[in-house]
């Protein structure tokens, strides 16, 4: 097996087919295909089921492709030792993040980060805590910004901040109760299985005596800030987001009980991944920004 085949192959498999790997990989889409022709003949065994919508894995592809990802994690922190020997903060940092982080906390800190590193190329992806971990540990990203705690034993984490969970709704509801009341078998807006909120969400709709809610997923956070808007459901987010939505958007703003409901934002990446100046430097302004949970 040659490096460059498995790298082809990890590629294929993220995007799901010869056509947009080969844009990625900047390949024309007869060398792919033959590249991966030529793993498959050399393992024996074929790797992708060709169908009309794309490429999807067989069971020894699927087999393969963890430790592909760990090959190319441990051949770019090759790439990243040996470039960290200069003074300056350089190659690419991969961040992972929620969209609710990313939406209001995440802009700041990389705006100074950018500032103060010039020289490093920012990969931001974003999506639900157990994705987000889950691209940590296969090394998929240096690092990501997730709902805490993770108990991940591979995992470092460091809390970052900590956020209050809100309820919000439509505009015109003094009081949770009253919206409930008018609302008897309310529609729970939230993101899709994986976000930690949604857990918190659906443990706070149970205490108000609401467990049978209508549920609709989301993929991003304007959706569901928009359906509140629309008075199509209510849904749980951080008072941050809430907030900045308010100004903009027709939505109240609830607290959850006397003392509120709190989540830690921490910061994780993998115990065993080589520090490299890029990941550090992003630390520090993380800490810059926000010097305390509050």
């Amino acid at each position: 097996m040659e490096l460059r085949d498995l790298m082809i192959f990890d590629t294929v498999a993220e995007l799901g087919g010869v056509t947009r790997a080969s844009g990625q990989l900047n390949m024309v889409q007869s060398n792919v295909t033959n590249r991966i022709k030529a793993l498959e003949h050399a393992i024996g065994t074929q790797l992708f089921v060709r169908k009309r919508t794309g490429m999807e894995l067989t069971d020894t592809g699927a087999a393969l492709r963890p430790y592909v990802s760990r090959i190319s994690a441990l051949v770019r922190e090759a790439e990243h030792v040996v470039r960290d020997v200069s003074r300056e903060p350089s190659g690419t940092l991969r961040i992972g993040s929620m969209e609710t982080t990313m939406a209001i906390r995440l802009p700041k800190v990389l705006v100074a980060y950018r500032a103060q590193c010039p020289k490093v190329a920012l990969e931001i992806g974003t999506g639900p805590t157990r994705q987000m971990v889950e691209q940590v540990l296969d090394g998929r990203l240096d690092c990501a910004l997730v709902a805490g705690p993770v108990s991940e034993p591979a995992l470092s984490e460091e809390t970052v901040l900590r956020e209050e969970l809100v309820m919000v709704t439509a505009r015109g509801w003094d009081t949770l109760e009253a919206y409930l009341a008018a609302h008897p078998e309310p529609t729970a807006l939230m993101f899709r299985e994986g976000c930690s909120y949604r857990a918190r969400f659906l443990r706070a709709l149970s205490e108000c005596a609401i467990g049978q809610a209508l549920r609709m997923e989301f993929g991003t956070l304007d959706g569901i800030l928009g359906c509140v808007e629309s008075d199509i459901g209510m849904s749980m987010v951080p008072r941050s987001v809430a907030e900045a939505a308010a100004s903009r958007l027709k939505i109240d703003i609830h607290r959850m009980g006397a003392g509120g409901i709190f989540v830690d934002t921490v910061l994780v990446r993998r115990r065993d991944a080589f520090e490299t100046r890029a990941f550090r430097a992003f630390r520090d302004t993380l800490r810059a920004a926000y010097p305390a949970p509050v």
